[in-house]
């Protein structure tokens, strides 16, 4: 063999061996994935072109080893027309869906996005058909790309949830000119930035974080929105399931309502007006008539399932029910190792531990709390209970039945049935104004 063609062989060898190295394909379960270090791979597309279901998993293996799924790559499934739903609910590591993933795929319907997600690229999932987009689950998440789901559905009744966690989102992110009666909750109580004027469907109603719902109306890029927005308390479910008083209960979660509010169906609504007792802390129920709102305070919430999506929408038109002596406290901003009721006391919130779903320190001392915004807390004096957990116990025998007037402020904003505030030269039919209905016919 010449010299020419001995060092063209080598270098053929060669190649081979870096494309085995740094580009290694590996077909699992009828899906493609490319390596990218050696305890990773990203998901580049289907083996199978008819694949209808995108099952995604936490990991493939391959000689031997295992690979997690860190990202979905560039073009994976782009102008894909079969695929109808995808499921990332197993991926624990998977964190960018790349720069056209799933663009152009129409038929695309449903995606369960994962946890772990922390960046949407370029038109990641721009044409598809998506009717719900919920991203609520995805705390990590910061990076939403230009046009990532930009044309995401032409039908009407969308849905968008994003999380608290989200930095920026890029120009027409979620615009479509064609989707009508579109609702956005935003999450965010630190407002994020908007890259240009129209970063949702121009017909959406905004549902923003009610403490900073003034804030979000004073940002340029959301002026288009701003008569369309509504106040809302955000991240609120119940799904700890909790036996009491010795007997299988309900799931509960907590609130803290900062302005008066309306209260879902089929959920109760619970105080706590004394210090506990050994250990143990005694809740009541609050009622709420028909025609009345939750005011201000922080609150146990109890539903006979569990409920991912509870939806506490701000009230300024009915008389609010409060409990002045209620001990639970909120802010409506997270709070890390702080002390926003003094260094003289213990900080419990709801939470699992050893003791099951009870009240517990979320320090080793309890001299600090950590909260979620628009989630509730304790904050007891230190003489009164040292005890790491608080167990609850239902009192069945009594309920509170407070309804506080004298401090409302009357109201002459005028209001549409949804609770929109309106300006008085667009009423045409039934509006509120005062608590009261009104109905104006045009002549």
């Amino acid at each position: 063999m010449s010299f020419v063609a001995t060092r063209m062989v080598a270098m053929c060898v060669l190649l081979c061996k870096l494309y085995i190295a740094n580009a290694a394909d590996i077909t699992y379960n009828d899906l493609e994935y490319t390596i990218l270090s050696d305890s990773t791979v990203s998901l580049t597309g289907p083996k199978k072109t008819t694949l209808t279901q995108l099952i995604v998993p936490d990991y493939v293996e391959y000689n031997g080893k295992k690979y997690y799924v860190v990202s979905v790559g560039k073009n994976a499934y782009y102008n894909n027309d079969k695929i109808k739903t995808v499921d990332f609910s197993a991926c624990t590591k998977l964190a960018i869906i790349d720069t056209l993933a799933f663009s152009s795929a129409e038929n695309l319907k449903t995606v369960v996005f994962p946890t772990s997600l922390e960046k949407i690229n370029f038109s990641g999932f721009k044409g598809t058909g998506i009717l719900t987009i919920d991203l609520s689950n995805c705390r990590k998440l910061k990076n939403i790309g230009v046009a990532a789901f930009l044309k995401f559905t032409t039908k009407s009744n969308n849905e968008v949830y994003l999380p608290s966690s989200v930095e920026e989102i890029g120009a027409n992110a979620f615009n479509s000119s064609q989707t009508t009666d579109c609702k956005c909750y935003l999450s965010m109580t630190n407002i994020p930035s908007f890259e240009n004027s129209k970063p949702f469907p121009v017909k959406s109603t905004l549902y923003v974080p009610i403490a900073q719902k003034n804030a979000y109306q004073e940002v340029e890029n959301l002026s288009l929105y701003k008569s369309k927005m509504t106040g809302w308390i955000p991240d609120v479910s119940t799904q700890a399931y909790i036996p009491i008083n010795g007997e299988d209960n309900e799931y509960w979660g907590t609130i803290y309502v900062p302005k008066n509010v309306s209260v879902p169906d089929d959920v109760k609504v619970y105080a706590v007006t004394q210090a506990p007792l050994d250990g143990i802390i005694t809740i009541k129920e609050v009622n709420i008539p028909s025609g009345y709102c939750l005011g201000e305070g922080g609150y146990l919430l109890s539903s006979s399932t569990t409920m991912t999506k509870l939806m506490f929408i701000e009230d300024s038109v009915n008389t609010a029910v409060t409990v002045e002596d209620n001990i639970l406290k909120g802010t409506t901003t997270n709070v890390i190792d702080q002390t926003p009721d003094g260094e003289d006391k213990k900080y419990y919130v709801l939470a699992d531990g050893a003791e099951g779903t009870a009240f517990y320190y979320t320090c080793e001392d309890g001299n600090t709390v950590t909260n979620r915004a628009y989630k509730a807390y304790l904050a007891l004096p230190e003489q009164q209970n040292k005890t790491m957990s608080l167990k609850m116990m239902i009192d069945r025998a009594t309920s509170i039945n407070e309804i506080k007037t004298e401090s409302r402020i009357r109201n002459d904003n005028i209001y549409n049935l949804q609770g929109l505030q309106m300006k008085e030269e667009t009423i045409n039919g039934m509006y509120i104004q005062g608590g009261k209905k009104y109905i104006k016919v045009s002549r």
